[in-house]
């Protein structure tokens, strides 16, 4: 049996606690924001790059993306955008999958029918 299946919560505070340190990190963004970044050259990914643009120009204080699947989010998750992501979804399945990634905090919504 491994550490990882016998000390399940100190292994996951571990993990946070080094996630913490290295995002803290001085240079951690300089070096975000130097990687090379090879384009998909597709429309979400069009859309990921000025969304952050933007966020970044006019330091707004989230990202917020409409989503079926969560693909846009994950996209925008990748870049380490520097601002929360909120990813609202009216699919559970895919809100929990989001919760999963990188500044993401996922939400759901129902859509709903007004007759008139």
């Amino acid at each position: 049996m491994t550490n990882l299946e016998q000390f399940p919560e100190e292994s996951v505070a571990m993990q946070q606690r080094i996630i913490n340190r290295v995002e803290s990190d001085i240079h951690y963004r300089t070096i975000l924001d130097q990687m090379t970044f090879v384009p998909s050259n597709s429309p979400t990914e069009a859309i990921v790059i000025a969304a952050r643009q933007i966020a970044k120009t006019v330091k707004a204080k989230a990202i917020v993306s409409f989503s079926l699947r969560g693909s846009t989010c994950l996209q925008a998750s990748k870049g380490r955008p520097g601002v929360p992501i909120l990813a609202i979804s009216p699919f559970a399945e895919t809100a929990r999958q989001l919760s999963l990634s990188w500044g993401v905090y996922p939400g759901m919504f129902t859509f709903t029918s007004k007759k008139n």
